[in-house]
């Protein structure tokens, strides 16, 4: 299916140019496989698991980036037995993450953990012989949640505080009922990590929602028939608890900003690709990759307005997936360029249209930009905190100054310059040096 991911700062007052996509390996062992259900951890961490390339099942396998995705390594994810699934998976760091498997009994159904980067899995205390787990999501290396299909009349989620040990059942009070026949889908789920809030998608075409890492659910209708069939499905998109987007099968997009009592159906001009993501840190910045609406070609574009426009970027490959951690980190994965390749991830160069350049260039300024060491920000916030990153996101000085910088230490380039103010809000600037 399709997905998600998320968080970081705002870019301001940047120049639009051409975005291009870089294509990296994942290095699966079979040909004919693809790379999908990406999760960015951070600047340097990201994972994605397999998917068969010829009939499009899941495989119980996952390859790993260490470096802002330019180099992959790919293992197993060994559930200690052959019949259970692959349905959901999530992580944290480079060592810890987990697996969610759907199997028929109760030793292979439930949440298995690695914390050794994948060498070693472990099952988790979650789910019975009649369960069948649907997603899993954790905001750090304790709270976590998980969801399987109806069990005893209401959903069978559970939460932990620390990262599994004990996974204890939401009470149905804190669910809403679901309607007959109702269920959801692997990895039809979106999150905003900052807020605590994350989505599921079901069968009915409705969203359970949280708010609180899943300790109490509501729900909303959508105007998507079904998250998951052959002949209507959709994916999630989210900002926080109360923004977000759908896009159906057919690239039509729909958005809220009441959590989902009302939706606006969006006629967008320019084209909308099979795969969409809200960028953090940005007002409303969204990236779509894929087919367009007519399966026939492959492109990405990116929206600064929620969907109303779109503007065509550069051509990745086949994509099956797209994620976001920053507007200076998108990863798209999938197929390789070359048939019968081993997967691929795309990453996208840092994005340098202007982003609610009005509104944020009123608050903060940093000159001499471009410069041959010496920088001023001037900010009618009480800055925090300043570091230089280099345009992947990685940071390479943190400043004990926040109102005059030297960077004569480091090479000519392009950087970005992160301020973080005192209210907790960041901004980051495109830094030229000399």
């Amino acid at each position: 299916m399709k997905k998600l991911l998320l968080t970081s700062f705002a870019l301001v007052a940047m120049a639009t140019q051409a975005q291009t996509w870089t294509e990296y390996p994942a290095n699966f062992s079979a040909a004919s496989t693809g790379l999908n259900n990406i999760k960015i951890v951070d600047a340097n961490v990201a994972w994605g698991t397999g998917v068969n390339g010829t009939n499009g099942q899941s495989l119980k396998i996952f390859s790993k980036t260490i470096n802002g995705g330019t180099s992959w390594t790919s293992g197993t994810i060994n559930f200690g037995n052959s019949t259970t699934g692959l349905s959901d998976f999530t992580a944290v760091s480079a060592n810890v993450a987990w697996a969610a498997g759907n199997g028929s009994s109760a030793a292979t159904n439930g949440v298995w953990k690695t914390t050794d980067g994948g060498s070693t899995w472990t099952k988790q205390s979650a789910y019975a012989a009649t369960s069948f787990p649907d997603i899993v999501y954790f905001w750090d290396e304790n709270n976590g949640v998980t969801m399987g299909d109806p069990v005893g009349g209401y959903y069978e989620i559970y939460t932990t505080t620390n990262g599994g040990a004990l996974w204890t059942r939401v009470p149905s009070a804190n669910i809403p009922a679901p309607q007959p026949g109702e269920g959801g889908y692997t990895t039809i789920k979106a999150v905003a990590k900052e807020d605590g809030t994350i989505w599921f998608g079901t069968s009915e075409g409705r969203v359970y929602k949280s708010s609180d890492k899943g300790a109490t659910w509501s729900v909303a209708v959508t105007p998507i028939l079904d998250f998951g069939s052959l002949a209507a499905n959709g994916e999630i998109t989210i900002k926080n608890a109360n923004t977000a987007w759908l896009m159906d099968q057919d690239n039509a997009i729909f958005a809220t900003d009441d959590a989902g009592e009302t939706w606006d159906f969006l006629s967008p001009n320019g084209t909308v690709y099979s795969s969409f993501a809200y960028v953090p840190g940005t007002t409303q910045t969204l990236i779509s990759a894929g087919l367009d609406e007519a399966g026939e070609i492959v492109g990405s574009s990116i929206s600064t307005d929620g969907g109303l426009n779109w503007t065509d970027l550069d051509e990745p490959g086949q994509v099956l997936d797209i994620a976001a951690f920053s507007p200076s980190h998108i990863i798209a994965s999938g197929y390789s360029s070359t048939a019968g390749g081993t997967g691929s991830a795309y990453k996208l160069s840092p994005l340098l249209a202007t982003v609610d350049a009005n509104q944020s260039a009123k608050k903060l300024s940093v000159y001499p930009n471009p410069t041959n060491g010496e920088v001023n920000i001037v900010s009618k916030s009480n800055v925090k905190n300043v570091q230089l990153l280099d345009m992947n996101g990685k940071v390479i000085k943190n400043f004990s100054s926040t109102k005059q910088l030297n960077i004569s230490s480091v090479g000519s380039g392009v950087y970005l310059l992160k301020v973080t103010t005192e209210d907790g809000k960041s901004t980051a600037t495109k830094l030229v040096k000399k």
